[in-house]
């Protein structure tokens, strides 16, 4: 090569502490070797799922359900007068009502002789007569109270 004349093909495998005319080995090496390379053809195995038989299922024959209708409680013959008995007699204890005490005892009486003994014709019949005589024993007590101030004791 002439000292005044440039090479380019000597410039790129210059490095500068390398001669120009001195070549760069290495990098040569690893371009040679990608060359060289090719990758392997692989191909993906065949797999093949195994074949099963599907076996003869039918539906089980299902039957509509039979309709049943909704069970209804059983009540007593006079249900009805034994609740109302039962509501005047709690009633008539704060309230201290005779009537309504004596309509307690008088409904508690015709739901008994009907064939209705239940807890709720007893609990009537009970607080009837428990507020029949609480509010005869105050009406007594008034009357006893009036008269005394009209006849002048007190």
């Amino acid at each position: 090569m002439n000292q005044g004349s440039f090479d380019p093909q000597a410039s790129a495998n210059h490095t500068p502490n390398q001669q120009p005319n001195q070549q760069n080995s290495g990098a040569q090496q690893a371009n040679n070797q990608q060359a060289n390379y090719q990758q392997a053809n692989y191909q993906q195995p065949n797999y093949q799922q195994p074949n099963y038989q599907q076996g003869n299922y039918q539906q089980p024959n299902y039957q509509q359900p039979y309709y049943q209708p909704p069970v209804q409680k059983y009540r007593p013959p006079y249900y009805g007068q034994s609740l109302a008995s039962m509501i005047c007699g709690i009633c008539s204890i704060p309230l201290m009502s005779l009537p309504a005490g004596i309509v307690a005892i008088v409904l508690a009486y015709i739901a008994k002789n009907h064939g209705n003994n239940s807890t709720m014709t007893k609990a009537g019949l009970i607080t009837g007569i428990i507020g029949s005589a609480i509010s005869a024993v105050y009406l007594v007590a008034a009357f006893a109270g009036i008269s005394a101030i009209l006849t002048g004791l007190f």
